[in-house]
């Protein structure tokens, strides 16, 4: 089998276009039995784009750094937003286990009192009965 030729590219309109050594020599044996499958070209870097998932291509360092600088900076925004609301709830619940607290106290000493005024006349009515 014949090994393979080398290629010679030129970038005439933009885009290379390759041709094996034998064609450009004008070799008919093999001028078309080899065909180049011809690729596309990526995009320039700094214009971005998309992958078939949809995940970026080609961003330059400086515009990664700087979206994920404003990633953090809306992710720090809303961790701030969800404790204030969390501290919040706390407080809430806070003033209304108190505002309980104070209530059993009082039903507390209502209750006491009345132990005591039942066990202060408890002796006297033993002696009805």
């Amino acid at each position: 089998s014949p090994s393979p030729s080398p290629r010679l590219c030129s970038k005439d309109d933009g885009a290379p276009s390759c041709v094996s050594s034998s064609l450009a020599a004008g070799n008919a044996k093999t001028a078309g039995t080899r065909k180049r499958k011809q690729t596309t070209a990526t995009p320039p870097s700094g214009k971005g784009g998309t992958n078939k998932k949809g995940k970026r291509l080609h961003l330059p360092v400086q515009k990664k750094k700087q979206r994920k600088k404003e990633q953090n900076k809306v992710a720090a925004m809303h961790y701030r937003q969800r404790k204030k609301e969390e501290k919040s709830d706390i407080e809430l619940r806070k003033e209304a286990l108190e505002d309980a607290n104070t209530m059993l106290r009082a039903k507390l000493l209502r209750l006491t009192e009345e132990v005591e005024y039942f066990k202060s006349i408890l002796p006297n009515h033993t002696n009805y009965c």
